[in-house]
């Protein structure tokens, strides 16, 4: 089984990534281990706060991709960021300064862990407004993402899809949290896992592991559709 990892931080002196190339080697290395085969590449963007190291990004891409290609991976790279919701997110989408999943009109969303539901559907709707579709990613960590008629509502009205890291799938925490990722699963409010990588050490790449606990817990119609499928469609790469 192969998988699509649509939240990574595998490029190199960007962000609080790999800080060198030799590091984004490992986690590549990792990813290969761990049967990804398509990344997207989503460093941190904060749009009208800090500027996007754009020709740097890509240089890095390019280089990652290379080596890849150089060592017989088999690993795709595809552009993309994480992007921390502002008042200027759209403006700058729409200027190209900043980067949607593989070119597509897909964009992976992020939120201060503090926020109330209000704010984050507004920005939803104000992205999805503008003709984007909104990931909101790992949503396990937001105040305004922990009830599911929330997530259903994001899901339902705004056409959002609703991202969870793999690590939070393969270890949820005490038996509350357990519970509560059990429900958000079983109701549907989970659409996508993502490893959120950034090192091999604390933050590492757990595909596989993490494939293989929602197939023992919940089928493997449901671990393929989250860890492949939608994730290949939001992308582009499958009708």
């Amino acid at each position: 089984m192969q998988y699509i990892d649509i939240h990574h931080h595998i490029i190199h002196g960007v962000d609080d990534g790999p800080s060198d190339f030799e590091q984004t080697q490992k986690m590549l290395q990792r990813a290969h281990e761990n049967g990804v085969a398509v990344i997207a590449a989503t460093s941190h963007s904060m749009p009208g706060l800090q500027r996007f190291p754009m020709d740097e990004y890509l240089d890095h891409l390019k280089m990652a991709q290379e080596w890849i290609d150089g060592q017989g991976l088999g690993i795709r790279l595809c552009t993309g960021s994480e992007i921390f919701y502002t008042r200027d997110t759209v403006r700058m989408l729409q200027e190209g300064r900043v980067l949607t999943l593989n070119n597509t009109q897909t964009v992976l969303v992020e939120f201060n862990p503090s926020d109330e539901f209000k704010p984050i559907r507004d920005a939803v709707r104000h992205i999805g407004n503008a003709g984007y579709t909104v990931i909101v990613a790992h949503a396990e960590r937001y105040e305004g993402t922990q009830d599911f008629d929330h997530l259903m509502e994001l899901q339902q009205d705004y056409g959002a899809y609703i991202q969870i890291n793999a690590g939070t799938i393969i270890s949820p925490g005490g038996f509350l949290r357990k519970r509560w990722l059990r429900k958000l699963i079983d109701k549907g409010c989970c659409d996508i896992v993502a490893t959120d990588a950034h090192n091999v050490t604390s933050r590492p790449c757990r595909m596989k592991h993490c494939y293989e606990t929602l197939e023992a817990g919940w089928g493997r119609e449901l671990a393929e559709r989250l860890c492949y499928t939608t994730p290949a469609k939001l992308l582009e790469l499958i009708p």
